[in-house]
């Protein structure tokens, strides 16, 4: 194999979940959605780098994570990384996870903060995948989903159901 064919392969991969870019879709009122299964703090700052680069200061953030994950550290970067909108939720219905604890964090950041963010939340995450699908298509921004390949399946799930391809 020539490096040549090596680049060009490579150029061509593609891995589900990793900045996973999915088109607006007016007919189902769907925002344009990056969803990435980021879920610690190196990956989540890459994750958010490569955001900003292609979107700007735009966009809302959907996020969730298993309890296991360094809830507080994650969440500073929603406020360096200058989020208006931020939607938090549960990774899934299978995956355990401590929301309460998510929230409690975020909402601390906030009081600390003069880059101070709207925080919704609601432990059911279809509702909130729906409700952050909502928002964003009537902001017309595009809508960033991370934290867990869990909660990304959740969203390709309802993608589905949507028939959303």
């Amino acid at each position: 194999i020539t490096e040549d064919q090596i680049e060009q392969g490579l150029s061509q991969a593609f891995l589900p979940g990793r900045f996973e870019i999915i088109k607006k879709n007016d007919a189902k009122k769907i925002p344009t959605l990056i969803m990435d299964g980021a879920h610690t703090k190196d990956s989540v700052t890459l994750t958010f780098n490569t955001y900003r680069k292609i979107f700007n200061e735009k966009g809302k953030l959907l996020f969730a994570c298993a309890y296991d994950k360094n809830m507080n550290e994650i969440s500073k970067l929603f406020f360096e990384y200058k989020f208006k909108n931020v939607i938090l939720t549960k990774p899934g219905l299978e995956k355990g996870s401590n929301l309460p604890y998510l929230i409690e964090c975020v909402e601390n950041l906030n009081k600390e903060t003069e880059n101070q963010i709207t925080i919704q939340f609601d432990e059911n995450p279809e509702k909130a995948i729906l409700d952050a699908f909502e928002q964003a298509y009537k902001d017309n921004e595009p809508l960033l989903i991370c934290g867990s390949f869990y909660l990304l399946a959740e969203v390709k799930h309802l993608l589905k159901n949507l028939q959303v391809d």
